[in-house]
């Protein structure tokens, strides 16, 4: 779009001058020539003179006019990246082997710790059962594979992200040990899709989308790209604030 502007205007102050009208009527001249097949008795040398003298002084016209009036070139600014606040995960306390003795004729019982969806049966008769069926916290499992560099960046590695449960909406930041470049996540998405550079730091890379969820077990191919040398520490599921 600059250059078909540039070019607009370029042609509008050539004809605007009295000598780019005169060229442009001189071309009309030898094209109507060249159509009726009959050429006006002037000499060769003194239409390569006009022609040349015509087209110095339009070109002379056209850089006068435009350093006192140059075209208007509208630049629109990317939109800035994300804010992500970056905090450490907290480290689960480890917890304690418990046993207490109760009930009749020392009997003993423990604490107990269900697994999903299994059922608990408290003794007696007529007892019901219950049942846990929440589901296991996110985890990420991911894995990088060295790829040759891409879109014109001196390093690139291949990063696989796999959930072990569904993931909806995908929210998660890339930490690396040097500045990155960029980040493209490969697939189809339908919905909101965004993914790059935090504005906190460069080492943090980000991806984000909301359709189609990311199935348990099943990657997702993450190529993260640099112009240095560089090694991802840590992808880590995180709340994702895009600004508008």
């Amino acid at each position: 779009m600059p250059l078909v502007s540039f070019a607009w205007h370029y042609c509008f102050l050539v004809v605007e001058s009295w000598f780019g009208i005169a060229l442009v009527i001189l071309g009309v001249w030898q094209l109507v020539e060249w159509l009726i097949d009959k050429k006006a008795p002037v000499p060769i040398w003194l239409r390569l003179l006009a022609f040349g003298a015509l087209l110095f002084f339009a070109q002379a016209s056209v850089y006068k006019r435009l350093s006192e009036n140059p075209p208007t070139i509208l630049h629109v600014q990317a939109p800035p990246p994300p804010i992500v606040q970056v905090t450490e995960p907290s480290k689960p306390a480890k917890a304690k082997p418990e046993q207490n003795q109760s009930g009749h004729d020392n009997v003993q019982s423990g604490s107990i710790t269900q697994g999903p969806c299994s059922n608990l049966q408290l003794g007696g008769s007529n007892n019901s059962q219950g049942g846990n069926c929440e589901a296991p916290p996110l985890k990420l499992d991911w894995s990088v594979a060295a790829i040759p560099p891409t879109d014109g960046f001196s390093n690139s590695q291949m990063l696989s992200v796999k959930p072990n449960v569904d993931f909806h909406p995908v929210s998660f930041i890339i930490v690396c040990d040097q500045d990155i470049k960029a980040v493209n996540p490969g697939g189809v998405f339908f919905g909101y899709q965004s993914s790059g550079i935090t504005k906190e730091s460069n080492r943090v890379g980000y991806v984000y989308f909301d359709n189609p969820s990311l199935a348990a077990g099943v990657a997702l191919q993450v190529v993260v790209s640099s112009d240095k040398q560089f090694k991802i520490l840590n992808v880590v599921q995180h709340a994702i604030k895009l600004t508008p």
